[in-house]
């Protein structure tokens, strides 16, 4: 095991530390958007960068909506939208 594994870590995920970071901002952001709607998003974040397609459509429906990378943990910032009147978040997740 090298010095920069973590032992619970499996081979050749990276770093322990920015794991945690990562799994951190998942779980804010999830905790801040889900069920908000994307008006309140695009106020946040601004436009996003790609609006995708989710294959099959999704349980519910749904499309992504991808933004820019997050300086602070490498996530790029992408959520799962609920279509609709007016589209609602439905998961974040740090691609």
């Amino acid at each position: 095991m090298s010095a920069q594994q973590h032992p619970r870590e499996p081979q050749g995920t990276g770093d322990y530390g920015a794991r945690q970071l990562r799994l951190e901002r998942e779980a804010v952001m999830n905790e801040r958007w889900n069920n908000r709607r994307m008006s309140e998003l695009v106020a946040a974040m601004g436009e996003p960068e790609r609006l995708l397609s989710i294959p099959g459509g999704g349980s519910p429906p749904s499309f992504a909506a991808v933004f820019g990378r997050d300086p602070a943990t490498g996530c790029i910032d992408a959520f799962a939208l609920v279509y609709g009147s007016e589209p609602t978040v439905r998961a974040y997740h740090c691609r």
